[in-house]
């Protein structure tokens, strides 16, 4: 009996990702000299839109003087051996300087008025960028279907409400801080928000061209689809890049009040989060690289 509540109770630890989000804190910790990021704080409860959640990891670039910079980490632990993660076709044949749309928020000089936008931000790290597709896929095939999306896009969401609410909490703390008088403790003008989701599963990417799709089966031939790596043998790449159009539910107020548009195509620049999705085994590599261009 002994022997088999701690069979349970080691399955139950390894089932869930509690164990890989302290590894990966204290990855970047024991890092930080090389990668210039650190850890800010873990399991850090924000607020947005009448949704509570947490945020596994947050981490801050370490040398900053004029602006701030904060990682927004989500951590999703899969089996390696049942699992995997396929991206659609990149924008780029080949890996690219990232250019993301992330949220900064500004503050005045005067400190009594906050802009949030979405802008375009480049960063040091090449990387392959999607912006049109992504799902799991079981490995192991079984009765089941080979693939879904839903986890995938579940942790974009989740990832997109941790920045919302870290920044929605960052100015209700700055405008506490003005109102009491202490305005030189923030003196940062620019603070950056980037969406980061670490998973242990492999990451794939596909290719194909759109002129072999069969329109009225909406499917391709074997043959004239490839994946990153060599003919026949798809290699995993470290980490992509993924241009996700985020729910407004993710999305703070306030950058809604900086644009407008009557044409969706108007808006698809605000909509738009860039989403790093990094294999947890290149963590570090990936953050040496984090620093903007």
């Amino acid at each position: 009996m002994e022997q088999e509540l701690n069979e349970i109770l080691f399955d139950s630890l390894n089932e869930q990702g509690f164990i890989l989000q302290e590894k990966c804190s204290e990855e970047i910790n024991d890092k930080s000299s090389i990668s210039k990021w650190h850890v800010n704080t873990t399991e850090h409860p924000v607020f947005l839109k009448e949704q509570d959640t947490r945020i596994d990891i947050i981490i801050r670039e370490t040398d900053l003087h004029n602006s701030s910079k904060f990682g927004v980490i989500e951590c999703k632990r899969v089996n390696p051996s049942y699992h995997c993660w396929l991206f659609g076709n990149p924008l780029f044949e080949t890996p690219t300087h990232a250019i993301t749309h992330i949220l900064k928020l500004s503050v005045e000089t005067n400190y009594n008025q906050f802009k949030v936008f979405s802008v375009k931000h480049d960063f040091n790290l090449k990387t392959y960028i999607v912006d049109n597709w992504w799902m799991q896929v079981n490995i192991k095939r079984s009765n089941k279907k080979n693939s879904d999306p839903q986890p995938i896009e579940n942790a974009f969401i989740q990832v997109c409400l941790g920045v919302g609410g870290l920044l929605t909490e960052r100015i209700r703390q700055i405008s506490k801080t003005i109102k009491d008088g202490a305005k030189e403790f923030y003196d940062i003008s620019d603070t950056f928000f980037i969406p980061i989701v670490v998973t242990t599963c492999p990451l794939y990417v596909t290719k194909y061209d759109l002129s072999d799709v069969d329109i009225s089966t909406g499917k391709i031939e074997k043959d004239k689809i490839s994946f990153i790596g060599l003919p026949n043998s798809p290699e995993s790449v470290k980490w992509v890049l993924v241009d996700y159009g985020a729910p407004s539910k993710t999305t703070p107020e306030m950058v809604f009040n900086n644009f407008h548009g009557v044409d969706p195509v108007d808006l698809e620049f605000f909509n738009k989060r860039s989403i790093f999705v990094v294999n947890s085994s290149h963590l570090t590599e990936f953050l040496v690289d984090l620093h903007t261009v």
